[in-house]
This record gives C-alpha cells, sequence and structure tokens, in this order.
C-alpha cells in the first residue's frame, strides 16, 4: 500500500504540473482572444459568430482552473497524496500498468540482449476431424538476440517426419527467420522423397517490409517466424509481454506475490482476418518483483457471444538462472478447439549463453527470393539484401510492376468551344428550316 500511495503521489504530480502549464497557457489565449475580438470585431457579422457569453464563459472557466491549481499548489499536501493514490488505482483500471511492472519487464528483456539460446521442442498434434490422425515431431530451436534483430534457425531432431512420407511427396523444411532492421526474411528448403533418401529441391526465402511492431506481432508469412515473436517469444526470448499484440491492458490485480493482466486484442493484430467478432481475450500472471511470466491464457472467440472458443494457455514448468535472473527453462503450451485438435508443446531450454558472433542477415546462396515488398519479385540471392528500387527494376523486366503512369494532360473547356458552336448552328438551321 506504501508502494501504491507514492507511485500515486508522483504520478500526480506529474500529471498536475502538466496541467499547471496547460491551464497557463489556456489563460493567456483566452485573454489574447479576448483583447483581438474588442480591438477588431467591428462587424455584426463576426460579433454574432463570437458572442460575449462564448468569451464569458471560457474566460471563466480559465480562470477558476488557473485559481484551483496555481494558488494551491503547495497548500493541498493532503489532497495531493489523496488524489494521487485516486489516479494511481484509476489508471490500474483504464489499462495502465504500475511503475514498478513496466520497470521489471524492461529488464527483463534487456537481460536478454546479446545471448544464444537452444531449445528442443517436443511438439504432439491429435486431431479428430474430419478424420482422426496423431502426429509427433522433434526439432532444436537456436535463438540469437541482439538488441535490434532476432534470428531463429530450426534444425529436426530425426530426419524422418512422423507420418513417414511417401515417394515422390515434397516437404518443406523450415530452417530460419530473421527480424531486424532490414526487414523480416524467412528461409525453408524443400525436399523430395525419393525412396528413404530425401533429395534438397534447393532453398526458398520470403521477405517482407520491417515493422517497429515485429516480433510483438507475428509478422506475415512462413510459420517458423512466430517460434521467436509474440507470445512464443515471450517465453524463450524475453519479450515485453505488455507490448505483444499491441494489447489493450484493461485491468492488473495486484496481489502480494504475483501480478494478474487481463486484456483485448484486435483480431488483426493476433493474426485472423477482420471479421465481426469479439476481441481476442489475454489473462497474464507475472511474479512479483522480476515480472516472470508463470501463466498466460488466450482465447479466441469463434461466434459473436463469445460462448464457443479457441483457447490457448502457456504454462511454466521449471525456471533456470541466467545470471541473476531467473527465466523460464520449460514451458507447456497446450492448444485446443473442442471437438476438432488437441496440440501440446513443450519447450525445454538446452544451453544459454553470450552471443560471440552479429546476427546478420544470411541465405545460403543462389537461393530463390520470393521478395512481397514489391508484387512477389522472384530472383536469386546475391549475397545481400537488395534495395525496394533494386526489387522493382527486376520486376518491370519480369513484368511484374508496372512504372508509374505520367500525369495525364488536362485539356481546357476551350477547346470544346468550336464544336458547340458548329452544333448550336446547325440546331438553328435546323429550327429556321422546320418553321418555314
Amino acid at each position: 500500500m506504501k508502494s501504491s500511495i507514492t507511485d500515486g503521489v508522483m504520478t500526480a504530480s506529474r500529471y498536475l504540473r502538466v496541467a499547471k502549464v496547460c491551464i497557463r497557457v489556456l489563460y493567456r489565449q483566452m485573454f489574447l482572444l479576448e483583447n483581438v475580438r474588442r480591438e477588431h470585431c467591428v462587424h455584426a457579422e463576426w460579433t454574432q459568430e463570437f458572442p460575449d457569453s462564448v468569451f464569458s464563459f471560457h474566460k471563466m472557466c480559465a480562470h477558476l482552473a488557473e485559481v484551483f491549481f496555481m494558488r494551491y499548489w503547495l497548500r493541498g499536501k493532503v489532497c495531493l497524496a489523496v488524489s494521487g493514490v485516486f489516479i494511481f488505482h484509476l489508471l490500474n483500471a483504464q489499462g495502465g500498468l504500475p511503475p514498478a511492472l513496466t520497470k521489471a519487464l524492461q529488464k527483463r528483456e534487456q537481460a536478454y540482449f546479446n545471448k544464444r539460446l537452444v531449445f528442443q521442442v517436443e511438439l504432439h498434434t491429435d486431431a479428430y476431424t474430419p478424420d482422426h490422425f496423431v502426429t509427433s515431431t522433434e526439432y532444436f530451436l537456436e535463438i540469437l538476440r541482439a538488441t535490434d534483430a532476432i534470428k531463429v534457425n530450426k534444425k529436426p531432431v530425426n530426419s524422418n517426419p512422423n507420418p513417414a512420407p511417401k515417394v515422390g511427396d515434397v516437404v518443406v523444411i523450415p530452417e530460419s527467420c530473421y527480424i531486424g532492421r532490414e526487414g523480416v526474411v524467412a528461409d525453408e528448403s524443400n525436399v523430395v522423397y525419393e525412396g528413404n533418401r530425401p533429395r534438397s529441391l534447393g532453398n526458398l526465402a520470403f521477405i517482407n517490409r520491417p515493422s517497429d511492431d515485429h516480433p510483438y506481432i507475428p509478422p506475415a508469412g512462413p510459420y517458423i517466424c512466430r517460434e521467436v515473436s509474440d507470445i512464443k517469444g515471450v517465453f524463450r526470448a524475453g519479450l515485453d509481454v505488455s507490448k505483444v499484440y499491441k494489447a489493450k491492458w484493461e485491468r492488473v490485480d495486484e496481489h502480494t506475490d504475483y501480478w494478474i493482466l487481463y486484456g483485448k486484442v484486435k483480431r488483426s493484430h493476433y493474426g485472423l482476418p477482420d471479421e465481426p467478432l469479439p476481441d481476442v481475450e489475454l489473462k497474464v500472471r507475472l511474479r512479483k518483483p522480476d515480472a516472470l511470466p508463470e501463466y498466460l491464457e488466450i482465447r479466441v472467440p469463434t461466434d459473436t457471444s463469445s460462448e464457443r472458443a479457441m483457447t490457448s494457455t502457456d504454462r511454466v514448468l521449471k525456471t533456470t538462472k541466467m545470471g541473476s535472473l531467473e527465466i523460464p527453462s520449460v514451458v507447456e503450451s497446450r492448444y485446443e478447439a473442442k471437438g476438432a485438435y488437441l496440440t501440446v508443446e513443450k519447450s525445454t531450454l538446452i544451453r544459454v549463453e553470450p552471443l560471440k558472433e552479429q546476427v546478420k542477415l544470411e541465405l545460403p546462396k543462389d537461393t530463390q527470393v520470393v521478395d512481397e515488398r514489391v508484387n512477389n519479385t522472384n530472383y536469386r540471392w546475391e549475397g545481400r539484401l537488395p534495395s525496394e528500387e533494386e526489387v522493382k527494376q527486376k520486376a518491370l523486366q519480369q513484368g511484374r510492376f508496372l512504372p508509374e503512369e505520367a500525369p495525364r494532360r488536362r485539356y481546357s473547356l476551350v477547346l470544346f468551344v468550336p464544336a458547340l458552336l458548329f452544333f448550336a448552328a446547325a440546331l438553328y438551321l435546323y429550327w429556321k428550316q422546320r418553321r418555314r
């Protein structure tokens, strides 16, 4: 309670300082406006547009506010403390986060900078409709986290997927995803199965424009980028959970040992089409005082009544130390749509160490690129990311991009005068002939 009062007083002081400046500016502007009106309002129309009552009312409001905030600024310390606590709880009710929580989330994310983390992921899916089938797979994730970029490399534990593909099947194997200032680049390889030995068909990369919302909002493109963005990135790469999906936090319940956050997310930010359905609901439990994410629940309504929904939960089963900070080491994720499917994912942290190399955008030579920045232009990777202007030139050669049309000349109506005169003369002659 003591910390709440302190935080409330500090918050109230900041807001009252701002109010003090705003009131001064408002009062001065009203004073100048009144002088302008008195000196220059000589026409009746101007006087009607700005009657005396309007100026008097605004001036009275400004004066009363100035008297309240400026003359009694240092006298109401008790009122300041009470109002501070009130504003503090009001901000929490409207979605503001406690300063202690905000600071802890920032500190947690910064602790992951310049780190290399390796996870082993076990994925099991049990689908019920339309035909019941079960799939399971295991793979390693290497996450390279820098201050301005993040990269994930994916490698399967077993080269034989389950269920085993048939001869002639082409299987897409995600390999890496880079999210940085240059853009979002996802790389995957295609293999064809000929007997027991797969044969590579080459690599394929997808390039998208960068965004300040990435990786807090999942980028478009191959799913591998979601292995380290949004919710998965919270548990694997230390992303600030308060920024995920641009969530609007409607309530924060503060307990002795933990915080619970309740928020809403627009469906488009979650990666779903904009449909006339309720927003996605989030519930997050964070441990005090280091904001360790212990539990996260997402509910995606599938009808307008919000009674039916797809749910996903992430729960931390074990933790480990990374320096002085405790981080999740074993996380169980469950994705369920009742009567349709159940997916259980278990991520286990194998290694965490300082990052020794720089996180760069790298692709295998001659990788086939689909550049979604400019009309899905295709080209071969030449060792660097071309600018959009260079990609436009490639698109022009492929006929995928049309140059901007030159501005059309707008003809004056004067050019049509002779034709109109000729038409009028013809009508006059026709009318004169008919009268005869």
